[in-house]
């Protein structure tokens, strides 16, 4: 045996004698003290320690936190991407075995930890610490979809940056919370939101947090209808991702520009841009990027009347996000999938898709596939002639417009008006 097996296995016997005597209780794959024992350890450490030494037990205790936390990053994304890193000193540790091939699942198991870590963090003047674990998370949060937790914790850390004079953790915290407004299709809310990171990244110097802010600004150009400035912010944020070597932000770069050129038309213009996108993903090991490049090959594919193909790299897609636990990338893909299906005239597997579809965004609260599954439905059950289209229709109206998603409210309407012209 090993001199780190055995000292492994003279911990968990420890452990179990605890678990005996009823100081430890199991929970799943954790031990867990027991709520008495936490209180009376709570009460002697405030009774009998210094606030000095109760913060340093804290910064050690939240930096060995935070140092799985970047494993677990990394090894779902493949490395250091797509976040700011903050100068917290971590101690050497490592989280493979009880990551296993989760750890994203082992992330989603120590989240009440996470939450309450960020928190303490704050209370003790850790500034630095408590935005880096809320930031580093971000990677769980708009996997699972859990938004307000996400909200929760970088409104906690902002304050605390703000207290401390932490102008980096605040335009971090700052793009997290516009991030998190993206998602949610709040791009009012975006707006200020990230004008106020990229001001604090340009004073500072920050080009990795200038590059990220400007990927989210480009993003809001878009969604208004500024197609060429989104384009020149998304030019300015290439370069400066290739700078840092945030490899998978440059991928998510390359995908929304050849975006913005496929909805212009420029279909050999979106073409090269997709599949450098595609071979970054998969170089880097980043599954979730990979399935949305694929998504939008798929779409691709489509627009040039190649359905096999389509059909193909939507199935890829699926399988990967599936594998993910990625509800919303899953969402989008069922959504993609069926639109798909309608267009080559598969009423029967357009319609089972995309009510599938709307019932995963529904659960994740995803308003734009929501929106865009019932524009689908309603076109489908008008152009089939049953009945239903004009409530799918309605509603699909009413998400476009909560989100300000102008084209996709036009169309909407659009749909409606030919019911209207065509009932006596």
């Amino acid at each position: 045996m090993s001199g780190a097996s055995a000292q492994a296995e003279v911990v968990e016997r420890a452990f179990e004698e605890l678990v005996d005597t009823a100081l430890l209780r199991r929970r799943g794959g954790h031990y867990v003290w027991h709520d008495l024992v936490r209180i009376f350890a709570a009460e002697r450490a405030f009774a009998e320690d210094t606030q000095e030494a109760r913060t340093a037990v804290l910064e050690h205790a939240g930096a060995t936190l935070l140092a799985l936390v970047e494993q677990a990053h990394r090894r779902h994304y493949g490395g250091h991407f797509t976040v700011l890193r903050g100068l917290v000193d971590l101690p050497e540790i490592d989280g493979s075995q009880m990551f296993g091939d989760e750890p994203l699942g082992w992330l989603d198991a120590e989240l009440p930890v996470l939450i309450r870590a960020v928190q303490q963090a704050a209370d003790h003047g850790l500034a630095e610490l408590a935005w880096s674990l809320a930031m580093t998370a971000v990677t769980l949060f708009e996997t699972y979809g859990y938004f307000d937790d996400w909200r929760a914790v970088s409104e906690v850390a902002l304050a605390a940056c703000l207290s401390a004079g932490n102008a980096r953790g605040e335009g971090a915290m700052l793009f997290s919370l516009s991030s998190l407004a993206i998602f949610q299709q709040r791009y009012d809310d975006a707006c200020p939101l990230v004008s106020a990171a990229l001001a604090i990244f340009e004073k500072i110097g920050e080009d990795h947090g200038r590059a990220l802010a400007l990927r989210n600004a480009a993003l809001l150009d878009r969604a208004g209808g500024d197609l060429d400035g989104a384009l020149r912010r998304y030019a300015e944020a290439l370069g400066l991702l290739r700078a840092v070597g945030d490899r998978a932000a440059e991928a998510y770069v390359l995908s929304n520009m050849a975006l913005i050129h496929g909805e212009c038309g420029r279909l050999d213009e979106a073409d090269p841009l997709l599949r450098q996108a595609l071979a970054i993903y998969t170089q880097e090991g980043v599954r979730r990027g990979e399935a949305q490049a694929l998504m939008r090959l798929a779409e691709l594919s489509l627009r040039r009347g190649r359905s096999e193909p389509a059909l193909q790299a939507y199935g890829k897609a699926r399988t990967i996000v599936r594998e993910a636990h990625d509800r919303i990338g899953e969402a989008y893909v069922l959504q993609g999938l069926g639109e798909a299906h309608l267009k080559l005239g598969r009423a029967g597997d357009a319609e089972r898709t995309l009510r599938e579809a709307l019932d995963i965004a529904a659960e994740v609260g995803d308003r734009l596939i929501q929106g865009r599954a019932r524009l689908a439905l309603g076109t489908l059950l008008l152009e089939s002639g049953r009945p239903g289209a004009a409530v799918e229709l309605e509603r699909a109206q009413a998400l476009f417009a909560e989100i300000n998603a102008e084209p996709l409210r036009a169309q909407a309407a659009e749909a409606l008006t030919r019911i209207h012209q065509t009932t006596p």
